[in-house]
């Protein structure tokens, strides 16, 4: 094996105690036992919401919209901020906290999902019908009825529950007395 002259004066420098020369790693010695802290036992992640109109970046450093949280909040807590209109979800994380006084910086934005126009959005159940799931140990099994709310007669896929919401949801708007303009006739 053919030794390298740089090197070799390298590992002499170092073990002389001389810093390595430009462009040279040092040896990086590993950590003793008394070198580490315990810092917490738990990571402290909170969660709160914020009013729609606000940015992320509006927060970042913000002078006061932490304060109050300042007997809560520590240093190296992290902060997840869920717009009201769940436009965006960020992570903060806390800097600094001190009687009275935050310091939160941004570290992470992401965008919300996009928003349905109003010809994108799915069509809404007709009004007085709600899709429920059936409960365990019902006789019918598990999965999703209709419910007509005005007087209680459960709608299914032949007698039998549809398997998901998804499923209910598409197979009560295809059912017959929803396949016309005129208002539906109730046999009493």
């Amino acid at each position: 094996m053919a030794s390298d002259p740089k090197a070799a004066a390298s590992v002499k420098a170092i073990n002389a105690g001389a810093a390595p020369a430009a462009g040279e790693k040092s040896k990086l010695e590993p950590l003793k036992s008394g070198d580490v802290q315990l810092f917490e036992m738990g990571n402290n992640v909170w969660r709160i919401t914020v009013p729609a109109g606000v940015t992320p970046q509006q927060l970042d450093l913000h002078e006061f919209y932490w304060n109050a949280l300042a007997d809560d909040l520590r240093e190296g807590d992290e902060v997840k901020a869920l717009a009201q209109d769940r436009a965006w979800i960020a992570r903060f994380e806390i800097v600094d906290s001190v009687a009275g006084r935050v310091i939160a910086r941004l570290a992470q934005v992401i965008e919300g999902a996009p928003r349905l126009s109003a010809a994108g959005a799915p069509k809404p159940l007709p009004e007085g019908y709600r899709i429920e799931r059936l409960k365990p140990g019902d006789q019918r099994g598990l999965g999703y009825v209709v419910i007509r709310e005005k007087d209680g007669v459960e709608f299914a896929n032949s007698g039998m529950p549809w398997r998901d919401y998804q499923s209910a949801y598409e197979g009560i708007l295809k059912h017959a007395i929803f396949q016309t303009d005129k208002s539906a006739r109730y046999v009493p």
